[in-house]
């Protein structure tokens, strides 16, 4: 792969595909292109670095991105035990993401936490992302919910906490690295143990 070695190419990659995927996922999504979309970004990265590439190149780079991405993921700490208190005291728990359908769920699964959840909600399901409030509300209605006893845990101040307080759901934000201590107004816990003590403290 010309002057790149291939793990160099990877990695550059990735970071191409985020950027370029960002703000034109729905787009993609929308259409029920996501091989396709993968296949354009790979396209773009090519032409970027000047190389030239094979479909079986392609099919090859996108199967190790999928592995990357299933891989590359740590728990947050206390997650589990949090999991398990939050399951023990009676609360339905969902997830709902952003990304591709096949590689968010092998990252569920990976991860065994999947029996902890009720649902798994991913963009691509609804052909829109976060923030649209697209998914939350496709979520509510699918499981029959009632947004003022519902309370959503997000890391993103943006495509978490704010689409869900918009329609009403009760939102927590994770700031485990201070990155929104100049934010006002905002309901904010620094771990998941202080959203647990937050959550059983609130009368929904």
């Amino acid at each position: 792969m010309g002057r790149f070695k291939y793990e160099e190419f990877i990695n550059y990659g990735i970071g191409t595909y985020d950027l370029f995927l960002h703000p034109q996922i729905d787009k993609y999504i929308a259409e029920d292109l996501a091989h396709k979309t993968k296949v354009k970004v790979l396209e773009r990265t090519f032409k970027e670095l000047g190389l030239e590439y094979s479909a079986e190149q392609l099919d090859t780079i996108i199967a190790d991105f999928q592995q990357f991405w299933v891989d590359y993921y740590t728990h947050i700490s206390g997650a589990r035990l949090v999991l398990e208190q939050l399951r023990s005291s009676k609360y339905n728990l969902f997830i709902l993401t952003n990304g591709f359908l096949d590689i968010q769920n092998m990252k569920i699964k990976q991860s065994n936490l999947a029996k902890y959840f009720q649902r798994v909600l991913v963009s691509e399901e609804v052909r829109e992302g976060k923030p649209s409030e697209k998914p939350f509300l496709h979520l509510i209605e699918e499981e029959n919910l009632n947004p003022a006893e519902t309370i959503m845990i997000g890391d993103s101040l943006n495509s978490d906490y704010l689409p869900a307080e918009q329609i009403g759901i009760y939102s927590l934000l994770l700031d485990r690295y201070n990155v929104y201590e100049q934010v006002e107004q905002v309901n904010i816990v620094k771990s998941l143990d202080e959203a647990f003590e937050k959550i059983t403290s609130l009368q929904l």
